[in-house]
């Protein structure tokens, strides 16, 4: 066999034209996925060129448990420490945490989405609107008569029909187009219909208990749902403004919101007396933002940021004007800079509507200045803003349970998912960016009364709400010197960076994943929330 390992012809391109060069040899990567930290990007699409070559086998990946060691500060805190902790020069800092468990034998995020590509099972579409899958036993030797196969059809994240299959006959390496009886529903105003398909253990083994699920799927049915209808705003009162050299505010009948004419920017947001987005020492009040906390595998572009200071980056204020629009709503433009002591950076125009119901959406214009290379990846582009701490329920409608990223989001079905502020922080052993949730289509924060703040993406965007601010994790060498903010910073995000598989080797993130200086538009939305059934669906 031919041994690849992933580096300079690590690239999944390179070892494609590679294997095709001896095509009567198996071609095995011997570490193709160095899983170091945040990390594990793109195995999806090592595997999907992996089934598509038949002499390409597979690989190792990099490893499986980090080999930290058990060691106490000087506050008498344990932590896992490495290289360097223990005043050992020379030493190799992190390279042996490079597990997808911890060395105390804890699952990471990535170990979710390793599962997930490397199931036993695929179900594909075959008509859908005929209820036909295709569903290929991935086995070399088990039937998939030994699963209970379960099925769920969900609107926007809530299930409204269930079942279960008869038991499906297919032999290893077989493949079987099956009937799924669910009933076309009766479609909601943009309404999204995914269907899901679990095979379960049957009986009790020695890796796990009966009803474990080896194998899912999810595929969205191609339904054109209704178009929302628009909101009517005759019940509120009109807005008031207040208008003085420093600062504008407006309200209505609940609710608030406050501009600074000097800092042309948000300053505060209250919904029934309660402030939901406020300005802190650390953050401003909604804000273009291009930075995280780098990863393990953002070593590759990492010096690149550093010489293009996209983490030396500072706000300044151009300009704010006020319109009083028509229809009644108060439309509020804001231009603001995010620039290095170059004058490279981004200017970023923002158009505040405001309407009666307390409703601001938020059109961001962002656009490149100065000499940035168009080719420099950035580790992210969007919105960060401050929300209060009272606030740390979070639900979402995107892609869960797990933190995932644009290139490993394989393992994490879209649905409504609960958790809290508290738990979106994985403690990787040397910190950095985490969090991160794809494909969100809204998510609320709310306090234990089910009231707060809602975000409605335009189209789907990434959003990361944590206790931590993108300094403190990139600060930060060991979790134990991270101390969680009273308040929350939430990431509002046109295009989070993929994870990649770079700490070892030359492979970044693919194309498809990064995000470019690059004249950029998008769009979002700030209600108040009104939740009383934590996991309910709220109004469109």
């Amino acid at each position: 066999p031919i041994g690849m390992k992933n580096g300079t012809d690590g690239s999944i391109d390179n070892a494609v034209n590679a294997s095709k060069r001896w095509p009567d040899r198996p071609f095995i990567f011997c570490e193709y996925a160095h899983s170091m930290g945040n990390s594990t990007g793109s195995l999806q699409d090592y595997w999907d060129s992996f089934e598509a070559n038949d002499n390409m086998q597979g690989g190792c990946i990099w490893d499986w448990v980090d080999q930290g060691l058990y060691k106490t500060n000087d506050e008498g805190d344990e932590f896992l420490a490495y290289g360097g902790d223990f005043g050992d020069h020379p030493n190799d800092f992190t390279w042996c945490i490079n597990g997808i468990i911890t060395a105390d034998r804890k699952p990471q995020p990535e170990l979710y989405e390793v599962k997930k590509v490397y199931q036993p099972v695929s179900v594909r579409p075959y008509d859908l609107l005929s209820n036909k899958v295709t569903i290929k036993n991935k086995h070399f030797f088990t039937n998939l008569n030994e699963y209970d196969v379960n099925w769920e059809l969900c609107e926007d994240g809530i299930v409204i029909q269930q079942g279960k299959l008869p038991v499906l006959d297919i032999a290893a390496g077989e493949s079987q187009i099956v009937t799924v009886p669910f009933k076309t529903p009766k479609l909601s105003p943009s309404g999204e219909y995914w269907l899901k398909i679990s095979f379960n253990l049957k009986a009790d083994t020695l890796y796990a208990n009966k009803g474990y699920e080896v194998a899912f799927e999810q595929l969205q049915l191609p339904l054109e749902s209704p178009a929302v209808e628009a909101v009517s705003l005759d019940k509120y009162s009109p807005l008031k403004v207040t208008d003085s050299n420093s600062v504008i505010k407006i309200t209505g009948g609940d609710f608030a919101v406050t501009f600074s004419r000097e800092n042309a920017c948000m300053t505060s947001l209250v919904y029934n007396g309660k402030e939901v987005i406020k300005t802190s020492k650390a953050m401003p009040a909604p804000a273009l933002n291009i930075w995280r906390a780098p990863t393990d595998n953002d070593k590759q572009v990492f010096k690149k940021w550093g010489k293009a200071k996209l983490d030396q980056m500072s706000l300044s204020p151009k300009s704010l004007k006020i319109d009083q629009l028509d229809s009644g709503d108060i439309e509020i433009k804001t231009c603001n800079t995010l620039m290095t002591s170059d004058a490279n950076g981004f200017e970023h125009n923002c158009k505040y509507t405001i309407s009666r119901n307390g409703w601001i959406r938020l059109d961001n214009d962002v656009k490149p200045t100065g000499n940035l290379p168009v080719s420099l990846p950035l580790p992210k582009l969007g919105i960060t803003m401050t929300v209060a701490g009272e606030f740390f329920n979070f639900i979402w409608l995107g892609r869960g349970p797990n933190e995932n990223y644009a290139d490993r989001k394989t393992a994490s079905p879209i649905g409504l998912y609960k958790s809290t502020v508290a738990e979106q922080y994985f403690p990787y052993v040397y910190p950095q960016e985490t969090g991160n949730k794809e494909d969100v289509r809204w998510a609320s924060l709310t306090d234990n009364s089910g009231f707060g703040l809602m975000i409605v993406a335009e189209k789907p965007m990434a959003m990361t709400a944590l206790n931590y601010t993108a300094k403190q994790l990139t600060d930060a060498q060991h979790p134990y010197e991270l101390i969680p903010n009273k308040d929350i910073s939430l990431c509002v995000d046109y295009k989070n960076r993929g994870i990649g598989n770079a700490s070892c080797g030359a492979m970044d993130v693919l194309e498809q994943y990064n995000v470019y200086p690059v004249d950029t538009s998008f769009t979002f939305t700030l209600k108040p929330a009104f939740i009383q059934n934590s996991m309910g669906k709220p109004p469109k």
